[in-house]
């Protein structure tokens, strides 16, 4: 139905004033559709919970350990505290829903917040931040609770909203209103891995303060103008080059901020020692370039005034620094021949001029002194063949030729092959010599055995022995006379004997037909000749038994007397020869009660065979000496470097015996045992460490008392006889109780050292017994003694001291030697 136009108007105007009245009847619409914020006051108590296994009280947990290991604090008394302001905004309407806008103002955290000299605010500042809120109407009725978790609020910025939501519209009655129901700030999982972050660099930071002071110490110590030093210096520059590296990577320069707070000065001290480091690097660089000449020349310096042991230590040193510095090695050489010890000398320069490459200034001196101790070496050879000692001579040429193949630098002269050929035709000549002459004197099988030896030398030295012709020929004549002496024998009715002479020809005849050796009759024919006749004597004489062998017939003649002498002087010769002096001797002895009774000196070639002998004894002996002796140095050197000075002084003792009975030698060991007095010393040393440890496993404490005392006293003769010179090593009283694990000893040390001056070393004690378990308490009265015995002593040293910062710095606030550091604070004078 179609209205009038008036009443169209009406309802119009109707529409209209229902529209204004609601819209000033109903404000909290209008306000609904635009903006609502609310503020609130926020405080938040951080406190030690004992339950806490993981999340954010854990987190809580930690962060306190942290704070009251800085501020010597027990953790159930420490707590920080959240001040804030947190402000929630909401834009939005009713129909398109309403997004949620969040800050916070004025956030501040208070408590035990400092980690010494660090302040944690900002590490220590929750991450997270949980709000509820709720959105209510006029009468209080709850429209919505927003639930908000794990907010990253520090990451907020102005204009960044959190969440939307919308509000069922039929719910609105009025106005509506909204608040802060809860807000929590809390940490997260990650928090924890920052925590272990954090302490690591607190304590790298405060370990690098130590090690900054440690560096500085060491550089003062340091005096690059001191050569005897440099090797030494040098590797604390090393150790201080490692210590400020390790500074410079440390974890902390990541973590902390050192360009806003850096209390203990940590990056200038580092640029600083840095720098004197580098400066000093580059100096012992170049001191260490020219040590070995320096040392060189001042060996020559003692060496130019007679104190050639001085000198031959600087020169042992220069190759320690230089192994290829070649003067430093000629002088340890030409010391080496002079002291008789060639194989030393070649044994050196065989390392040097092997494939190693000579430095090219030094090689032309290099190659001179091995020349001239190939000289050396060839004369004295020449001087032995010469004598007869061919063995002798061929030793010392296998040891050159030895040398020669060794030294790839050094070209051997084509005289040393000619030298040993000599020496090995010598050798061999010596056995057909002896052969022959036990052929003279009708000693056929020891001319065999000489000639046989002759023969084996030879087919192993076919190098420089080509042939065998001598030795056959010589085999010939022995074979020659096999069978003359049997003819005699036949004569003189000595069938035995000629039973004995055809057996042993046909022997020899056999044994080298190959060779050429002929017998001119049948053997087997004379022998069966010689058994035949041998029976039928026996039958015709009467058997005589003698009770005990004779060792002297009475009815022996001069002749097998002289001829008894003869074989035990080849025998002699024959021991001799092979290097058994003893045995020789024996014969010796043995063939003079024969010479004394038949009075054989008058036989000139016997007298001349026994003065030989005799020499020849007697220059073996000589030899074995050496070789004894030149053990014995060997196993003293062994026995110094191992530590075994007891033993040490046993072989020294011996070879002094030994030397002092070798007068009729051409040598002498007397310089190189003088030089070697000082294992005496080590030997008195070793015997009082010996007597310490004796006392160390003595029962009670008397028995650890002793042990200290004793042990003082070897370690002060140690320094002042200067041991270290010879290689020795000596723990002091600290290292050794520190690596016991005793830890009775350890306290007794305490006791010791505290009453005995200002031992820094007492502090580290004090830590090795709480690393073993024990607890404050019971080390209570003993930390109050040596407290208060560490002031009195430091403050005769250093008065100036300020004990309140040096027994932190030495402690760290270390709860467990709170005693200790209060008793030197209070009986600091």
């Amino acid at each position: 139905m179609i209205l009038p136009f008036y009443k169209n108007i009406q309802i119009r105007l109707l529409s209209s004033f229902f529209f204004i009245v609601s819209f000033i009847l109903t404000p909290s619409l209008v306000f609904a559709e635009n903006k609502m914020e609310t503020k609130m006051d926020h405080q938040q108590e951080f406190r030690f919970n004992p339950g806490a296994r993981q999340g954010s009280p854990l987190a809580v947990n930690e962060i306190l350990q942290l704070m009251s290991e800085g501020s010597g604090k027990l953790r159930v008394f420490t707590a920080y505290n959240i001040d804030c302001q947190i402000a929630v905004r909401l834009n939005g309407t009713i129909s398109a829903g309403y997004t949620l806008f969040l800050e916070v103002d004025n956030f501040s955290l208070s408590g035990d917040v400092n980690y010494r000299e660090f302040s944690l605010t900002e590490f220590m500042t929750p991450p997270y931040l949980d709000i509820l809120l709720r959105v209510k109407t006029a009468d209080n009725r709850v429209l919505k609770d927003v639930a908000l978790n794990n907010i990253k609020w520090k990451e907020l910025t102005p204009g960044d909203s959190l969440s939307a939501f919308r509000i069922n519209e039929n719910r609105i009655n009025g106005n509506i209103q909204m608040d802060i129901a809860k807000a929590h700030f809390h940490y997260g999982e990650e928090s924890l891995d920052n925590i272990t972050s954090m302490k690591a660099s607190l304590s790298s930071y405060y370990e690098a303060d130590k090690q900054l002071y440690k560096v500085a110490d060491l550089l003062e110590t340091i005096s690059p103008e001191d050569y005897e030093r440099a090797i030494l210096d040098d590797f604390k520059v090393c150790e201080a080059e490692l210590i400020t590296g390790k500074v410079t990577y440390a974890p902390f320069w990541n973590v902390l901020p050192l360009n806003q707070n850096d209390p203990l000065h940590i990056q200038a001290r580092l640029d600083t020692l840095s720098t004197r480091t580098k400066k000093l690097r580059e100096t012992f660089n170049e001191v260490l370039s020219n040590l070995d000449n320096h040392l060189f020349e001042t060996g020559l310096d003692y060496l130019a005034v007679g104190e050639s042991r001085k000198a031959l230590e600087l020169f042992e040193r220069v190759l320690v620094y230089n192994p290829m510095h070649i003067p430093a090695h000629i002088k340890l050489g030409q010391n080496e021949l002079t002291t008789l010890q060639p194989l030393k000398a070649m044994e050196r320069f065989e390392k040097l001029m092997g494939k190693a490459t000579l430095p090219a200034q030094w090689k032309e001196e290099a190659v001179d002194f091995v020349s001239g101790l190939f000289a050396s070496e060839i004369s004295k050879a020449d001087e032995a063949m010469e004598d007869g000692r061919f063995l002798d001579g061929l030793n010392i040429l296998n040891e050159v030729e030895k040398f020669c193949y060794a030294a790839e630098q050094w070209e051997c002269p084509v005289l040393l092959k000619e030298k040993i050929r000599a020496a090995h035709y010598g050798m061999y000549r010596s056995f057909l010599s002896v052969a022959r002459r036990a052929y003279s004197n009708k000693n056929n099988s020891f001319a065999v055995l000489y000639a046989e030896s002759a023969l084996e030398y030879q087919q192993n030295n076919k190098e420089y022995i080509s042939t065998e012709k001598e030795t056959i020929a010589l085999l010939q004549l022995i074979a020659e006379g096999y069978f003359s002496q049997l003819s005699n024998a036949f004569q003189a009715n000595d069938f035995a004997l000629a039973l004995k002479l055809a057996e042993d020809a046909g022997k020899l005849c056999k044994k080298y037909a190959d060779a050429g050796v002929i017998c001119r009759e049948d053997p087997v024919m004379l022998a069966r000749k010689a058994e035949e006749y041998k029976r039928s004597a026996e039958r015709m004489v009467i058997p005589v038994v003698l009770s005990e062998p004779a060792i002297m017939r009475d009815d022996m003649s001069r002749e097998q007397a002289a001829e008894r002498v003869k074989e035990l002087l080849s025998k002699g010769h024959l021991k001799a020869w092979a290097g058994e002096p003893a045995e020789a001797r024996e014969h010796l002895n043995n063939l003079m009660h024969y010479v004394i009774r038949y009075e054989l000196r008058k036989d000139s070639v016997i007298n001349m065979r026994i003065v030989s002998l005799t020499e020849m004894i007697a220059a073996k002996e000589c030899e074995k000496t050496y070789r004894d002796i030149q053990s014995m140095l060997t196993m003293m050197n062994d026995h110094v470097k191992r530590g075994y000075y007891s033993e040490a002084r046993q072989s020294y003792d011996m070879a002094r015996e030994i030397n002092a009975s070798a007068v009729n030698c051409q040598w002498s060991f007397s310089d190189t045992l003088l030089g070697l007095s000082f294992i005496e010393l080590l030997s008195e040393y070793q015997q009082l460490i010996h007597e310490a440890q004796s006392a160390y496993f003595g029962a009670g404490q008397k028995g650890l008392e002793a042990f200290i005392r004793k042990y003082r006293i070897a370690g002060e003769f140690f320094n002042t006889r200067q041991l270290s010179q010879y290689g020795a090593e000596h723990q002091s009283l600290f290292e050794f109780s520190a690596a016991s694990s005793n830890s009775a000893l350890v306290i007794a040390t305490i006791e010791f050292l505290s009453n005995d001056g200002y031992h820094p070393e007492v502090i580290e004690l004090f830590r090795i017994l709480e690393r073993q378990g024990f607890a404050t308490r019971e080390m209570r009265s003993l930390q109050e003694y040596a407290g208060a015995q560490m002031a009195s002593h430091l403050y005769a040293l250093r008065p100036e001291t300020n004990p309140s910062e040096f027994i932190r710095e030495k402690t760290g606030n270390d709860q467990w030697l709170r005693n200790f550091s209060r008793s030197f604070t209070r009986n600091w004078p």
